[in-house]
């Protein structure tokens, strides 16, 4: 149940949350990888792609460093974008 309400809460641009949206999205994609679920899963599976693209977007836009507020450069939040996505 938490990972369809999850779901739904997901911005249109694949991503959680307006504070610190790719760390967050990062925390969100962990859920989703911790129940094994893939960009084939059937019922997660466009949630998850969407997730991805929206971290390796912000990094191919940042030079590397997957940030999201305002050239924000915390290691912080790359560390949890990064994680998210392995």
């Amino acid at each position: 149940n938490a990972l369809r309400w999850l779901k739904g809460k997901q911005n249109e641009d694949g991503s959680w949350s307006t504070t610190y949206p790719a760390a967050m999205t990062g925390l969100c994609l962990l859920a989703y990888c911790g129940h094994c679920e893939t960009v084939d899963s059937p019922e997660f599976g466009e949630t998850v792609a969407k997730a991805i693209g929206y971290l390796v977007g912000k990094g191919e836009s940042a030079g590397g460093m997957i940030v999201s507020v305002n050239g924000n450069t915390t290691s912080y939040e790359h560390a949890i974008a990064v994680y998210g996505r392995e």
